[in-house]
């Protein structure tokens, strides 16, 4: 390992003499009014900037809020509290703020000018340290990341989910999991802003924590060296932070490395990029760290200087950097979300009321026996699917369905193996039934269909479809399941 970095810091350019210092194409400035402590996880996209502020004053309590900013209007949102177990978090899309279900991982967006919460089509899953892992990474110009990770199964499923356009592409597939490490999750796994390139950096690599790049387009998979503990991806380059403090950018057309600093901050998130640029705390100018830029497609770094004080915690986009402003010293350790922007707004800036908590969207299916409709209503929109078998009694006296359109209304996968007669649904659990057999393996664990009957199995009907007992199969996805008994019809709640 120490050999391949020395090879490639030799044949790199390094880049930190004769930087320029500029103030900024924009004029830098404060985003939070409020007189928090600590103004945290700030991220910057085309329409809004989120944060989170702390107020330690009071220690060992504090005060937790986000911040959004909506920057063509320049005004603040002050986001409403959650209930638990759900949580925010500084990713954004259009005009609205991604949150989740810390239980269950279900992802909503929360516009913060209309107040409409959106249901995302991810599917919930358990959280355990021993069957499943549901991550969101990253979400970056509408395009949402996410991470399956089913331990019994030995296999990792890395998906996009296309805010704008809809549905979902499933990126990479990891067949074999090494357990051996403290953790087996790959760090910081990134996605370029238009999905053509995912890299990560693998810390189990027998070689060291190189950082692989895969091309999307090709699947094409390279390891670019550098023993990194950040690393960022856009359709132009890698840009890595190393334990020593080295930035290093790999340009993804010609696989050559640039050494930008030997001095950057060595703790993440300390470098950020988009496009060809790139954004990093630099420990080079005193005692002070300092934001730099570098642009790939002209050469040039440029050092900002927008304040006296620390500058850490990097975020940019197009037009924007934004950062984490620091007054190191006790007792008053002190941090503001600091941007600075191309254009800043001419407006002055606006504090809008805390709106009303989010109305969480929930998914209602509603079955009959004998009848081949499945009504689907959210958000108040109702829509109808036509079954291909209708809903019957069976084995057991048990409800039995042709499952595909209630696992694809939850946003999973259903597949038929022809050879094992097997259905394997995916939809954050993966559970597998076999025609006949009253146990299926959920989550790589084997469990009975029916505790109480073993008479109870799936089957195929008449018409040819196979037909799962639906109870079972709602409820191992996590869905809740009511029996109406007047009616003979289902009600399923997800």
């Amino acid at each position: 390992m120490k050999k391949l970095l020395a090879a490639a810091l030799a044949s790199a350019v390094i880049l930190t003499a004769g930087v320029s210092v500029a103030a900024g194409t924009g004029q830098a400035r404060r985003l939070s009014p409020y007189d928090s402590t600590n103004q945290e996880c700030v991220r910057v996209s085309e329409k809004l900037v989120v944060w989170r502020e702390r107020d330690y004053t009071q220690l060992p309590y504090w005060v937790e809020y986000w911040c959004a900013l909506v920057r063509d209007t320049n005004t603040l949102i002050k986001l409403p509290d959650l209930p638990e177990p759900y949580e925010w978090t500084s990713f954004s899309f259009e005009t609205s703020v991604f949150f989740y279900n810390n239980w269950n991982r279900q992802g909503y967006l929360y516009d913060v000018l209309t107040g409409e919460t959106r249901r995302l089509p991810i599917p919930k899953s358990r959280q355990t340290s021993t069957t499943t892992w549901s991550h969101f990474e990253d979400l970056q110009n509408g395009y949402l990341f996410h991470i399956l990770t089913n331990w019994p199964k030995d296999r990792r499923v890395y998906r996009v989910y296309d805010l704008a356009g809809g549905g979902e592409t499933i990126l990479h597939v990891e067949d074999s999991i090494r357990t051996d490490l403290g953790s087996t999750l790959p760090s910081c796994t990134k996605l370029s802003e238009s999905v053509r390139y995912m890299a990560w950096i693998d810390r189990g690599d027998p070689s060291g924590d190189l950082t692989y790049v895969k091309d999307l387009v090709t699947g094409e998979v390279r390891a670019v060296d550098g023993d990194a503990t950040w690393m960022v991806v856009t359709d132009y380059l890698v840009a890595r932070l190393t334990s020593d403090g080295q930035v290093i950018v790999t340009d993804l057309s010609t696989w050559e490395d640039t050494c930008l600093s030997t001095k950057g901050y060595p703790w993440y998130p300390n470098v950020a990029a988009w496009g060809p640029r790139v954004a990093w705390s630099d420990e080079g100018y005193g005692e002070r760290l300092q934001l730099l830029i570098h642009d790939a497609r002209t050469g040039s770094t440029t050092r900002l200087a927008p304040s006296p004080n620390t500058q850490q915690i990097v975020d940019i986009y197009e037009d924007a950097v934004a950062w984490v402003d620091t007054i190191e010293g006790f007792p008053r350790f002190r941090s503001w979300a600091m941007i600075i922007e191309d254009a800043p707004p001419t407006a002055p800036l606006t504090v809008a009321p805390t709106p009303a908590a989010p109305t969480i969207p929930v998914l209602t299916l509603r079955l009959a026996v004998g009848s081949n409709l499945m009504t689907c209503e959210e958000n108040g929109e109702v829509t109808s699917v036509t079954l291909q078998a209708a809903p019957r009694y069976g084995p057991g006296g048990r409800v039995y369905v042709p499952i595909r359109p209630v696992v694809e209304a939850f946003g999973g996968r259903i597949t038929w193996d022809e050879v094992e007669r097997k259905v394997t649904i995916e939809a954050g659990s993966t559970l597998e039934l076999w025609i006949g057999r009253p146990t299926a393996v959920l989550d790589g664990v084997e469990v009975a269909i029916d505790p109480a009957s073993a008479a109870v199995n799936p089957f195929i009907g008449p018409e040819g479809y196979t037909l799962l007992p639906l109870r079972f199969i709602a409820e191992s996805l996590l869905a809740t399941v009511d029996w109406v008994t007047e009616d003979q019809s289902i009600v399923i709640t997800y």
